[in-house]
């Protein structure tokens, strides 16, 4: 193998996706000693498709598309990311539901008949989204109205062009978007967490180089290139995962099946 393939799920838009990966896709090609191509999608379900073909070597994907894609297609886990504010470092995400900090909406139960912006629909905050407005009687009938975006910024962005009131994101991308934009959002409700977005390595790639990729990357918080990589992405770290993280990830995909 003469060369590495890094696919990246599209949960940013194109530039912001090489602003956050593109130093992790370099560092990745000094450790291994080979080029390393820094790849994604234009939506989930086309990234999703490419993984399930095994066209990337490396991936950084959330939850869902791990275990719809690339459990059963080689792709071993390796790290998962320590989001702002897990403090304990669990490695978990949930769905933020987030408004402009000046919103008189300050209670998910006041977005009733207001429109609630989500990314693609294949998006873990998005499941997990739907699944907390269902526990609280916000999904059926004319409740509410679901529009779903390409991405997490375009759904934050909503927002900031009064098309939405609430957007459903997760707090990495939440936390860039205040910093690039110069805005300040508010956290109205958080759903049930589960296990956070995470490297993956094809099987085909050495055992010996999928071993240095995971010491690396859960070692980022302890030196200084790693943490300006962790910087720019808006994450405290990564831990070691495994396939058997994601059982409660499978649990909940197989109860939003049921329902529909």
């Amino acid at each position: 193998m003469d060369s590495y393939f890094y696919g990246v799920f599209p949960y940013l838009p194109v530039n912001k996706l090489e602003e956050v990966h593109g130093p992790i896709a370099k560092r990745f090609a000094r450790l291994l000693g080979y080029p390393v191509k820094l790849g994604s999608r234009p939506n989930y379900e086309l990234f999703r498709n490419s993984v399930a073909e095994q066209a990337y070597d490396i991936i950084f994907i959330q939850p869902f598309g791990y275990i719809r894609a690339a459990a059963a297609n080689g792709y071993i886990p390796v790290a998962r990311f320590i989001s702002p504010g897990d403090t304990s470092f669990k490695g978990t995400i949930s769905s933020q539901f987030v408004t402009l900090a000046d919103s008189d909406i300050n209670h998910i139960d006041q977005l009733r008949h207001h429109i609630v912006a989500m990314p693609s629909a294949d998006a873990a905050v998005s499941l997990l989204g739907i699944a907390y407005l269902k526990e609280h009687g916000l999904i059926d009938g004319e409740n509410l109205e679901i529009r779903f975006l390409d991405n997490h910024f375009s759904c934050l962005q909503q927002l900031v062009i009064h098309k939405a009131s609430a957007c459903a994101s997760a707090l990495p991308a939440i936390r860039l978007f205040e910093t690039s934009k110069d805005v300040k959002l508010n956290i109205i409700a958080i759903s049930h967490e589960i296990p956070s977005s995470l490297i993956a390595v094809h099987r085909r790639v050495p055992e010996s180089q999928r071993r240095l990729l995971q010491d690396e990357i859960i070692h980022w918080h302890k030196t200084g290139e790693g943490k300006a990589i962790l910087a720019r992405a808006r994450l405290l770290g990564f831990i070691e995962t495994s396939d058997k993280d994601y059982d409660a990830v499978r649990e909940i995909w197989r109860k939003l099946r049921e329902n529909e």
